[in-house]
């Protein structure tokens, strides 16, 4: 069960089996804390609820198990079902951003002194901690109790997972708190974050926070971030660890790379992973390290047959196996900076 995450459980067969106990336990875990945070229930008995019951958006509780075999539960609005121009209004702007992955390669491979580091750290359930609604503004919203059927009713103080708004509403409120730290917000890539006075890089990612700099300065960031919003432990990129793209790195002592796994690697997380294709897995590393490959997927997407995703998992079409017979010729083939190089170039494609 930890090698295999699971995504949405039927909630009727999890609740017949071995599951029900960890379920059920996940379950009230996710509706304490949603009631301590921005929900509160409506009941029969309140002036609002005929109201609730009107103009409730209807949600749906998820239950996930994770690599690590704990049983998760997120509970989510149908956003698509929200009428957002009463909700939201007919002018507001959904636009979010999120830093691109070419300015994280960049930033990794990018030319800097032997003692800065690289850490990321993940804000948990930031959606749930962004700023409440303006003006007192109150939304409604609904879940089905899988367990007894019964429909319940809740207003809303804030944004919640599922909800068109959600997404800008938590930038509008950490990149605001980033600037007041003494960080100057980028103009091109707008999730990106320079300290001038202390030479401190921070990337932001809706919920995760990458930051490069010297250690006493990458600590002092997350120590404020963690005061500020509930926040997991700080992880820190080294030797053998993987990067925000999913992409092994290596930080030996004369530099740092980013490379592609072993062709077994990459088989394994395909077939572990039923969502997954090999087309997707191809197009991440096209990204993050290998853009030789883009013409040849793009080929090879346009050509690829229509068939079940079993099928294709079980036996890719004869390009795409060419693309991963390359990949596993080249595996040294990397993304690479070195120390003190006094080259402009901020990263070179070279050969381990």
């Amino acid at each position: 069960m930890a090698d295999h995450a699971q995504k949405d459980m039927n909630w009727k067969k999890a609740l017949d089996s071995e599951h029900r106990k960890p379920a059920i336990e996940a379950l009230n875990n996710e509706l304490t804390s949603l009631q301590k945070t921005i929900l509160t229930e409506v009941f029969p008995t309140d002036s609002t609820y005929e109201v609730a019951v009107l103009n409730a958006t209807p949600g749906r509780l998820l239950l996930d198990i994770k690599r690590s075999g704990k049983y998760k539960v997120r509970g989510v609005k149908q956003g698509f079902r929200e009428n957002t121009a009463v909700t939201d209004g007919p002018d507001f702007n959904y636009y979010s951003s999120v830093v691109r992955l070419f300015t994280v390669r960049i930033a990794l491979c990018s030319r800097r002194s032997r003692e800065h580091i690289i850490a990321i750290k993940d804000v948990s359930t930031a959606f749930l901690q962004s700023e409440s609604y303006p003006d007192g503004q109150v939304k409604y919203v609904s879940f089905k109790n899988p367990i007894t059927g019964k429909w319940h009713y809740y207003s809303q103080s804030g944004p919640i997972y599922g909800e068109a708004s959600a997404p800008v509403r938590w930038e509008n409120t950490i990149a605001p708190w980033i600037e007041k730290q003494g960080f100057e917000r980028g103009e091109n890539d707008r999730c990106i974050f320079y300290h001038p006075e202390r030479d401190l890089l921070l990337l932001l990612y809706v919920d995760d926070c990458l930051a490069k700099g010297l250690p006493e300065d990458v600590e002092w960031i997350f120590a404020l971030l963690g005061e500020e919003f509930d926040c997991k432990d700080t992880e820190y990129l080294d030797i053998d660890t993987s990067d925000i793209s999913r992409l092994p790195r290596h930080a030996p002592s004369h530099g740092s790379r980013i490379h592609v796994p072993h062709h077994e690697c990459i088989h394994r997380e395909c077939s572990q992973h039923p969502r997954h294709s090999y087309s997707q897995e191809l197009n991440t590393y096209r990204i993050a390290c290998r853009h030789g490959l883009a013409s040849s997927r793009r080929w090879s997407k346009e050509r690829a047959p229509r068939r079940s995703q079993h099928a294709w998992l079980a036996r890719p079409n004869r390009t795409m196996r060419c693309l991963l017979l390359l990949l596993k010729a080249r595996t040294t083939l990397c993304i690479a900076y070195a120390f003190g190089s006094q080259s402009r170039k901020e990263s070179v494609l070279i050969s381990l």
